[in-house]
């Protein structure tokens, strides 16, 4: 991690929650993410693949704490996000990137997945969910 970047987290992590508050950092590098996608097809029938999406440096910053905001750090642009789930070995956040609706489940272990769904094509609804294997505690 560049010394910039360590600087932008150190910054993010002084205003997203007070220390005390389980905060954590899970850094996902860029690079391709695999996963599985559902799609309607026109004629009404659905269609499920095997499928990759590719994202740029993803860094997450969360509390446990349920109802807690933290910020999604992707590239350059910062999100905010919400803590809607703790449980013993995972925290799920949820945030609007994109005009779509995400909820990232976040493991202790630094499996992250990142689930969508959306309309594409027009009407044609798709739901998407992508894993990667991130560090944690950055």
């Amino acid at each position: 991690m560049s010394i910039a970047t360590r600087a932008i987290l150190v910054g993010l992590l002084a205003v997203a929650q007070p220390a005390s508050a389980g905060q954590h950092v899970v850094r996902c590098e860029s690079g391709s993410w695999s996963g599985h996608s559902v799609a309607q097809m026109n004629d009404g029938s659905f269609r499920s693949v095997d499928d990759k999406i590719g994202y740029k440096e993803t860094i997450y910053i969360f509390s446990d704490e349920i109802g807690s905001q933290g910020v999604i750090v992707y590239g350059s642009e910062k999100i905010p996000a919400t803590t809607v789930n703790r449980y013993r070995t995972y925290t799920t956040l949820s945030y609007t990137f994109g005009g779509v609706s995400n909820m990232d489940t976040i493991f202790d272990t630094g499996l992250v997945f990142n689930q969508y769904g959306k309309a594409s094509f027009g009407d044609v609804p798709t739901a998407s969910t992508f894993f990667n294997k991130c560090h944690t505690g950055e």
